[in-house]
């Protein structure tokens, strides 16, 4: 297997990115951190965390793509989940297997078919319900709460253009979710479906590295629960980053990031702040 390029490596609703126009297959791990400052109210007010207030996730993704054809490839990505968290004398760590994603992608353009054109695909996944939601976690602070554990269909629309060294990337998608039954409450509860769109730009300065820049936005609508729309349930958030690329070979590629939230009024609601 091979490394898939550094400007296909696109993750959560756009999927876990493509194969180069010369790869068969591909497999990779992601590692990510993420510390958590505050989080941001109903109506986009920040507060900072009080003082001995932790909350910090790691994650490690494994995935893999493999080549149907030409056009069509398939991906899979298995989330393991780690969250520690501390509130006063209370403190707790915890994890386990989230939910996992199982994908199709079919390049509607390649690159370079059409002279003026971008590339354009499409991707579609189902989210399987595998790992733990809040209401269920059994550990002090829920710390064992790995994923939403809804079973969730996702599509997006992919588009890249190629300047010479250089690219641009855009990506639009969504996710609906299926109804499940809640335990704690024996009523049935509905995520509202989430809308997620970036744009990302790079080049190459020099042989096998790549910098490049991100922007993104994710909105969650209101969720219900007995077919009511729960009040103030509505969650936004906009972030920005960075990343490098270094392909040491044609088989591997080393890919480091990093991003944050952005303080912007309308792109931050219910969320927290890392």
């Amino acid at each position: 297997p091979a490394g898939a390029s550094v400007c296909c490596l696109t993750a959560g609703i756009f999927g876990v990115g493509r194969l180069a126009l010369w790869e068969s297959s591909a497999a990779g791990v992601r590692v990510t951190a993420a510390d958590t400052l505050g989080s941001w109210s109903a109506d986009g007010t920040w507060s900072p965390n009080p003082a001995g207030y932790v909350d910090d996730e790691m994650r490690l993704d494994s995935y893999g793509l493999l080549r149907l054809s030409e056009r069509a490839q398939i991906f899979a990505l298995v989330p393991m989940v780690l969250n520690r968290r501390a509130v006063g004398d209370h403190a707790s760590s915890a994890g386990g297997l989230g939910d996992i994603e199982l994908g199709v992608r079919y390049e509607a353009l390649m690159a370079g078919e059409q002279r003026w054109l971008p590339a354009l695909g499409l991707t579609g996944a189902v989210l399987l319900p595998s790992g733990v939601r809040p209401e269920e976690a059994k550990e002090r602070l829920a710390t064992d709460a790995t994923g939403r554990s809804a079973l969730g269909a996702a599509g997006a629309l992919n588009a890249e253009q190629f300047f010479g060294p250089a690219f641009a990337r855009l990506d639009v998608g969504g996710t609906v979710f299926a109804p499940f039954v809640r335990s704690d409450l024996r009523q049935a509860q509905r995520y509202g479906p989430s809308l997620a769109a970036s744009v990302s730009a790079g080049a190459t300065p020099t042989s096998g590295l790549l910098l490049g820049a991100m922007l993104g936005v994710v909105h969650d609508l209101p969720l219900a629960i007995g077919n009511v729309p729960v009040a103030d349930s509505a969650a936004t958030l906009g972030s920005a980053g960075g990343f490098v690329s270094w392909t040491p070979s044609a088989h591997w590629t080393v890919l480091a990031s990093a991003s944050s939230g952005l303080f912007l009024d309308d792109l931050r609601q219910n969320r927290p702040g890392r």
